[in-house]
């Protein structure tokens, strides 16, 4: 009920709706029989505000519907350029920033089924372009952090020395004093049997 709630309102731009729907936990991203969610229904009314909400509220930008079509290509489609906005920047958002994309953006607002199919083949290469950056980015702060523990480690195992050496230095200094504290006691041992030796 609280789903097909949610979707209906991100359809007719029904803000009041929507946060009734979300106040009683509907699911962001259920579907609707097209594959559609609220974020996409809300795109393809022309309803930014609602967009807006659905982003703040952690929609996931990249789902599709059955036809193949996302938010974004429904915002492009409707001439919708604050859709746009929000669904490029937004978080987990696509990031249009190559020419070509941006073009395929402009050219999907004039409409038209070989426009949409452009500007998905443009997002999708860039974003293919955005994960390689992203995947080498993470491969260097992997060997960053494998460095940083490496020298830790190190710095670890040196002070591990340096304390087993310093306790080994205490060991020998106390075994030191105990048998100079034993030489005594025999040597007075000894003085102790010569004088009942010569009583």
């Amino acid at each position: 009920m609280a789903v097909a709630l949610l979707l209906h309102a991100a359809a007719i731009g029904d803000a009041e709706g929507v946060e009734e729907a979300l106040g009683v936990g509907a699911d962001i991203e259920q579907t609707s029989s097209t594959g559609a969610t609220a974020l996409i229904l809300a795109a393809q009314g022309g309803h930014a505000a609602i967009v807006e909400r659905l982003l703040a509220c952690g929609a996931y930008v990249h789902t599709r519907t059955k036809a193949g079509d996302s938010a974004l290509h429904w915002a492009a489609f409707k001439g919708d350029l604050a859709s746009v906005k929000l669904l490029l920047d937004g978080k987990d958002g696509l990031v249009a920033t190559k020419p070509s994309c941006i073009e395929a953006i402009r050219a999907v607002a004039a409409g038209g089924e070989p426009a949409r199919a452009k500007l998905a083949e443009e997002l999708e290469q860039e974003a293919a372009e955005t994960a390689i950056k992203l995947e080498a980015e993470r491969a260097v702060e992997i060997q960053r952090q494998a460095e940083r523990e490496a020298g830790e480690a190190s710095a670890r195992l040196k002070r591990e020395q340096e304390d087993a050496e310093e306790d080994q230095i205490e060991e020998d200094e106390r075994q030191r004093i105990l048998a100079e504290q034993e030489a005594v006691r025999q040597a007075e041992l000894a003085r102790q049997q010569v004088r009942l030796a010569g009583e």
